[in-house]
């Protein structure tokens, strides 16, 4: 594992230990509907999402285990925003 990983990592853990899970959440369960066709899926999978954010993984380790629902494409543009919306919780600068 590099150093960026385990920066992202102890970074994303930070945002959600602020208080952010629900909002995170929320985000990524509406960003869902754009990939799903059944909304009570986006919700599950929203929560399997934020299920990998806590176990410390990184973007590229939650596009490959998107890429199952999602297709490969797919998995890395959702999993890059997630990312992204996720860093808009910090004070950090991004790196």
């Amino acid at each position: 594992m590099n150093q960026q990983n385990d920066k992202d990592k102890q970074k994303i853990l930070r945002i959600l230990k602020t208080g952010n899970q629900k909002k995170i959440k929320e985000q990524i369960s509406k960003k869902m509907e754009d990939y799903m066709t059944v909304p009570q899926g986006s919700n599950m999978l929203a929560e399997y999402i934020m299920t990998l954010l806590l176990h410390s993984n990184n973007q590229q380790e939650v596009s490959e285990k998107l890429e199952e629902f999602l297709g490969e494409k797919d998995a890395k543009e959702f999993s890059y925003w997630i990312f992204k919306m996720a860093y808009s919780f910090s004070k950090e600068p991004q790196e």
